[in-house]
């Protein structure tokens, strides 16, 4: 799952999810908080970092609202399972692309798997 990370304070880091209920938006005209299908804004290439957040609440009742950048988006290979850095402006414009579900390999694993399917 793609997540955003951040601190909470020096020592306490955060990580969110990017699911379908819980990424949001400023309406430019009445600052009102606004739900947002990130999946559809990705292919239709209006993605601007830091203009969307993911939320949550935490156990205390606490909000959290994490700007998406293009610095603190992750996920996990599928390979080897390391934390990668992922920049969704990559992803704009690719009609097969879905933040919510699509899986991810890091550099070592994408390189190891081209050199096995070069050896077939």
């Amino acid at each position: 799952m793609f997540h955003v990370t951040a601190k909470l304070d020096k020592s306490t880091p955060i990580r969110i999810g990017i699911t379908p209920g819980n990424v949001f938006t400023h309406c430019c005209r009445s600052g009102e908080e606004v739900p947002v299908n990130l999946a559809a804004v990705l292919q239709n290439k209006h993605f601007t970092p830091g203009r969307f957040y993911a939320g949550t609440t935490l156990e205390d009742g606490s909000t959290v609202q994490i700007p998406i950048t293009d610095r603190n988006v992750r996920n996990f290979c599928i390979a080897c399972g390391k934390e990668i850095e992922v920049d969704l402006s990559d992803f704009e414009g690719d009609e097969d692309f879905d933040v919510y579900t699509d899986e991810v390999l890091c550099d070592e694993c994408a390189e190891e798997l081209e050199e096995d399917d070069d050896d077939e």
